[in-house]
This record gives structure tokens, C-alpha cells and sequence, in this order.
């Protein structure tokens, strides 16, 4: 058999196999035998949720009836088995000499089928490539031989719970088996806001915040599937919400502008706690307390990243006698220190440390740096620095999908890809990938999957891969497509997208309140002052944009294509939620072209439309109503309400003539 015709996601470090294939019976016993060291209650739990993972594969994939033992808790080490005995039987074995996380898993055309493993977590790595070999073979698996080992010891997930979206607890639970098949074993749920503190009720009520129960149980979920569940939670910058309530405004650097109405972008832009305040670092350490005590995991990322207002408003002063690394550094440093004396081990994001070298020997030496670079060319110099600088680093690449109708999934494989090779050039600690929700989470969870695996993929290789071949088997593995071609059909909307969601917002919001032109969009933008209003900025605007914008007929017959041969990969909801989100990009790009023309940078006469302004409002709302059917599927009402602000005010102007 060709190893290329294996679908594996992660694919194994080392594999042998022969031409033989193993049928197995429709009855079978998959026993556990050398782990009577396995006495307490948490690693009995993760051990017999394996054993009833593999069985439910069988069972699900291939249709067989097996069976598993009882734990033999006390049982000693057995020498030898029956092979009549073995024929029937997956047999979970244990041997020290095996690497921490390594496994060996032996398929032969007789005889027992094999996992041996060293530790818990190796067992379950090894499970999962037999379960992924299950659901592409049914019962006629390869003979094989695998002794396979991750390239980077952690393997984690940053899960964006707050710029928007609020998943259900139903859906996590769905995502946490995913990561278990692809072998990850860390993941945080990245918290601005969206916990129910008791002491920031104003920031969440309304927003259907996680709860306490919420997060003891996803734990105990994530425990079994040997995931760690890590803490994240906003302590520096990306406050926006907490800071703008009546209680804690007073604590932000700019608490002047908490009257102003909400924004995705200020969102971005102004979210930083004041470390001057006498009660910032007692609130922030309250909060860390209170949510640590609900995890197991002694690891928490505290974020620091993007301070942007640090030194610009409350600080000023203080940042002018000591400068801005170093108050930056006091801060963190007091947080960290708090942190470590009640037995918690930070992690720091690395952007202020780069910008700022100078605080790489500030900050205490016990501090995990995620260094995230979301670029296709990341920073090899990065990586090294901090390599260099003797902290503990997790590579962080990005997925590609916020801010997006469609996932960028070229650039997040070359992002991806390349982080992770620098992380093993670098003997980082690991990777932690990143998955955000900017501008109010538009981009469908079921998008995020290709580039979780092509992080599963490159953190565990240590050779290089191709992404068409990766491709292939996410969409058979994670999509259930025969076929095989949906993820390439994902990866054709690249360069589709005339008028994108992040535009469709910043052409919005680059108009203030009081019809003057935002001055923190402008920022974002790359705007300066010289912009003095509203219609010199959008005009602006759109004539940067109009190469990509005039492309919009024939993108649009690109996605149209694109839906229709999703239809055809017969994938269930994900071919059904393609369809919807490729339709809404489709509205986005004939949007662009009508404010194009609106602006007179396109003549009306190039515009070939079949309906009116009023009905192509009605058209947003329906797709908008399909939308929302979408996104109670997988999340809490949350914060949806304000995408749909932004889409109906769209809708408004069309009625009203605005573009006409």
C-alpha cells in the first residue's frame, strides 16, 4: 500500500506496512493491560473514555459490536497471550521506554492489534490514529507498524469566546473531540468578557456569558480526552467591555470614553486598564484568583498583548517619568508575581516584549511567551529572540478566518506552516494556534476546522507536508466527503472576496456620531489628519479598493460555481453552510460595486442589475434570517445583534436611496 493513500491527520513519524489487510470481526474486546498504576480518579476517567472512543468508532465506522474490559486497576503484568485468544482483541499496552506522548501501534494480518505507550497521553495519541485508520477502512484496516512521536510537545488551541460569538456548551464538547482526533492537548477559551464574574455582571448581562458550571465541566470533558483546559483571560489590554461599564471605567486609561455608542473598531483599538490605578492590579489578581480556582491546569495566559492606550491617557504622567516598557513591565511583573506565589504559571503574549526588547529582561523568568505573528512570511528573528532570551515559547499562528465571510485558507497554511517550522528550529515548547472573532465573529466555526488540522499536521511532522495532501484528508476526516474536495473548494474563495465583512464595517464606522470622520478608524486605516470628512474619507476608501471591487461580476460567477459543486460533496450541514456563507459574500460583493458607483468611482452603466436597491435590501435581510438560523446552531444568541446592526443599517440606506 502507498503511504500517500493513507488518510492521517496528524500523519505518524514513522510508519511501515505490507500489502496485507486485517479484517476485523464483528465481535471483539479491546483490553487495557499493564495499568495498575492507574489508581486515581482523573487519569481511571481519561482511560476509559479512550477505550469507549475506540469502541464507538468500531461501532459507528465499521458496524462491529466490541466489547471493553474492565480496567484491571491492581492487575499485575501479563507475559503472553493466546494468538487464538488475540485475534479478536486491540490490546492497550504499556512500556517505559517509549518517549513521553510516543506510541506504537501495530496492525498485523493475525494475532492481536496493539497500542503501547509510556504514559496516558501517548496511549491516546495512538487511539486516535487507529480510530482515524477505522473511519477510512471500516472493518478492512492496512497491516501496519507505526512508532510515531510529536515534533513540539504542547499542541494547543486559542478559542475566541468573546469578540461576538459565544459557543454553546454542546458545541465545545464537539470541538474538543475534534482536537482529541487530531492529537491536541491544550486548549484555552479566550475570555474578555464573557465569563459570569459576579464583579463585571455589567459587561456580560445580556450577552449569555459561560458560566462556572459551564467551564468545571467542559474541564472534566476536555481531562478525559487528555486535553488541558487552560485559563485565558484579558488582564492588560482587550478590556473594551469591562471598561465601559459605570463599576470598572474607572480603572481604563481613556475612562472619558465610555459614553461613546459600541464599535468594532474602538473595540480594537481602546481596551486598556490603567496600571497606575491603586485598585487596577487588586482587580485584575481578584479575577485570576476566582477564575483559576474553577481549572485543574496550573498554566494561565493572562494576554498583555496590544496595549495600545498604555501611556496615552490616566498613565501619561508615570509613562513619562519611567517610559512605557517599564511601566508596562511593572504591571505584568506584579500580575506574574501574584500568579506564581499561588502556584500558577503565566503565560505573556510576546508582541510588547519584541517591540519593546528591553522588557526580555524585566519580565520574570518563569513567564511562557506566545509569540503570535498571524503574516505568510512570519518573523524567523522573532522566534529566535525569544529563544534566545532564555523565556519558554509557544509559536502562535493564526487561522486565517476572522474578519471574513470565507477563511483565507492559503495564507493560513503558509502562515501556519512556517510557525511551526520555526518552532521546531527554535525548540520552542510548542504551538498555540489561534482562532479570533474580530468584528463580531461572522466567519462560521465549521471554517476554523481546516487550519486547526493543518496546525495538528505541522506541529506533530517534523518533515514538510503539502497542503493539497493535507486537504484531502480534512475533508474526508473532518467534513466526511468522499469525494475529498471540499476543502479545496474552501480554499478557491481566496481571492473572491471583492467586498469584504471588515470593509463592509470600516466604510460604516469611518463616520462618527456626529457625522465627522472617526478618527481611531482613521487611524486603523492609515489616515491622517489631513482627512477633514466623512465623504473625502470613504471616497478614500473606495478608490483604494476599487481594483478589487470592479471584479465583483466575475467573482461572483466563480461563487456561484463554487456553491454548486459544494452541493455536490453531499457533506450535510457543512455543504449547506458553505452555500450560505459563499451567497452572504456574494451580497457583499455586489454591495461594494453599488457603493463604488455611489461614490462615482464606477459609472451606473457598468452596474448589470435585476433588482432594485429595496430588493437587494430584502435580499441581505433574508440571507441575514438563514444566517441567524446558522449561528443558533452552534452558539448562544450572544452578541449577534450587533452584526446585525451593521447589515441593517446597510439595508436602511438602500431603502432611503442613499445609493442611488
Amino acid at each position: 500500500m502507498n503511504t500517500r493513500l493513507l488518510t492521517l491527520i496528524p500523519y505518524p513519524q514513522h510508519i511501515k506496512y505490507t500489502d496485507d489487510t486485517r479484517v476485523l470481526t464483528e465481535c471483539g474486546v479491546i483490553k487495557a493491560h499493564d495499568f495498575h498504576h492507574v489508581t486515581d480518579d482523573d487519569r481511571h476517567l481519561m482511560l476509559e473514555t479512550l477505550m469507549l472512543q475506540l469502541q464507538e468508532t468500531l461501532s459507528d465506522s465499521a458496524g462491529l459490536s466490541w466489547s471493553c474490559t474492565p480496567i484491571p486497576l491492581q492487575q499485575p503484568l501479563r507475559q503472553s497471550y493466546d494468538l487464538t485468544e488475540g485475534i479478536n482483541h486491540i490490546v492497550l499496552r504499556m512500556d517505559t521506554t517509549i518517549t513521553d506522548q510516543g506510541y506504537a501501534l501495530h496492525i498485523p494480518p493475525h494475532g492481536e492489534i496493539t497500542i503501547t505507550a509510556s504514559s496516558l497521553s501517548g496511549l491516546r495519541n495512538g487511539i486516535q490514529t487507529l480510530r482515524q485508520l477505522i473511519m477510512m477502512h471500516r472493518n478492512e484496516l492496512p497491516c501496519l507498524s507505526i512508532n510515531d512521536s510529536p515534533a513540539l510537545k504542547t499542541r494547543g488551541l486559542t478559542y475566541d469566546v468573546s469578540r461576538g460569538r459565544v459557543p454553546t456548551l454542546a458545541y465545545l464538547k464537539g470541538l474538543v473531540d475534534t482536537l482529541c482526533l487530531y492529537k491536541y492537548n491544550h486548549l484555552e477559551l479566550y475570555i474578555e468578557h464573557t465569563f459570569a464574574f459576579p464583579e463585571t455582571h455589567e459587561a456580560w448581562e445580556g450577552k449569555d456569558p459561560l458560566s462556572a458550571e459551564d467551564i468545571s465541566e467542559l474541564d472534566t470533558y476536555c481531562l478525559a480526552r487528555g486535553i488541558e483546559l487552560v485559563p485565558a483571560l484579558a488582564s492588560f489590554g482587550h478590556m473594551y467591555e469591562v471598561l465601559r461599564t459605570s463599576q470598572w471605567n474607572k480603572l481604563g486609561e481613556h475612562p472619558e470614553l465610555v459614553t461613546r455608542k459600541f464599535s468594532f473598531i474602538e473595540r480594537m483599538i481602546h481596551h486598556t486598564i490603567n496600571p497606575t490605578h491603586e485598585e487596577s492590579l487588586r482587580f485584575i489578581s481578584m479575577l485570576i484568583d476566582e477564575y483559576s480556582s474553577l481549572f485543574r491546569s496550573r498554566q494561565f495566559n493572562i494576554g498583555g498583548d496590544e496595549t495600545f492606550d498604555l501611556g496615552t491617557g490616566a498613565s501619561a504622567e508615570r509613562a513619562k517619568e519611567i517610559g512605557i516598557p517599564r511601566l508596562y513591565a511593572e504591571y505584568v511583573s506584579q500580575l506574574c508575581t501574584h500568579m506564581m506565589e499561588n502556584g500558577l504559571s503565566p503565560i505573556v503574549y510576546a508582541d510588547i516584549p519584541l517591540k519593546h526588547p528591553e522588557l526580555l529582561e524585566l519580565l520574570p523568568k518563569g513567564v511562557t511567551l506566545a509569540n503570535w505573528d498571524y503574516r505568510i512570511d512570519p518573523s524567523e528573528e522573532n522566534v529566535s529572540t525569544v529563544r534566545n532570551s532564555g523565556y519558554t515559547q509557544l509559536v502562535c499562528p493564526g487561522a486565517h478566518t476572522w474578519n471574513r465571510m470565507l477563511p483565507a485558507l492559503h495564507d493560513s497554511w503558509s502562515n501556519i506552516s512556517t510557525m511551526c517550522s520555526y518552532g521546531r528550529m527554535y525548540e520552542a515548547q510548542g504551538m498555540l494556534m489561534t482562532d479570533w472573532g474580530d468584528y463580531g465573529h461572522i466567519n462560521d466555526p465549521v471554517f476554523s476546522l481546516p487550519s486547526f488540522a493543518y496546525a495538528a499536521e505541522c506541529s506533530w511532522s517534523g518533515r514538510p507536508v503539502d497542503k493539497a495532501t493535507v486537504d484531502s484528508a480534512i475533508s474526508a476526516l473532518t467534513y466526511h466527503d468522499v469525494s475529498q474536495q471540499s476543502v479545496f473548494l474552501l480554499s478557491s474563495t481566496q481571492g473572491l472576496q471583492s467586498f469584504s465583512w471588515a470593509d463592509a464595517v470600516q466604510y460604516l464606522e469611518i463616520e462618527d456620531t456626529n457625522a465627522t470622520v472617526n478618527r481611531d478608524v482613521a487611524w486603523v486605516l492609515g489616515y491622517d489628519d489631513a482627512i477633514s470628512s466623512v465623504s473625502e474619507a470613504r471616497y478614500r476608501f473606495i478608490s483604494e479598493r476599487l481594483d478589487s471591487i470592479q471584479k465583483y461580476a466575475e467573482n461572483n460567477v466563480q461563487l456561484h460555481d463554487i456553491a454548486e459543486r459544494f452541493l455536490q460533496t453531499d457533506t450535510g450541514s457543512a455543504s449547506s453552510t458553505a452555500v450560505l456563507m459563499i451567497h452572504g459574500q456574494i451580497l457583499l460583493n455586489e454591495l461594494g460595486f453599488i457603493i463604488a458607483s455611489h461614490e462615482n468611482l464606477i459609472s451606473p452603466s457598468q452596474l448589470e442589475r435585476n433588482k432594485s436597491d429595496s430588493s437587494f435590501a430584502d435580499a441581505i435581510r433574508s440571507w441575514f434570517h438563514s444566517y441567524s438560523q446558522r449561528w443558533h446552531e452552534t452558539s448562544r444568541h450572544s452578541q449577534i445583534d450587533d452584526l446585525a446592526y451593521i447589515l441593517h443599517t446597510y439595508c436602511q440606506k438602500l431603502e432611503e436611496g442613499y445609493f442611488a
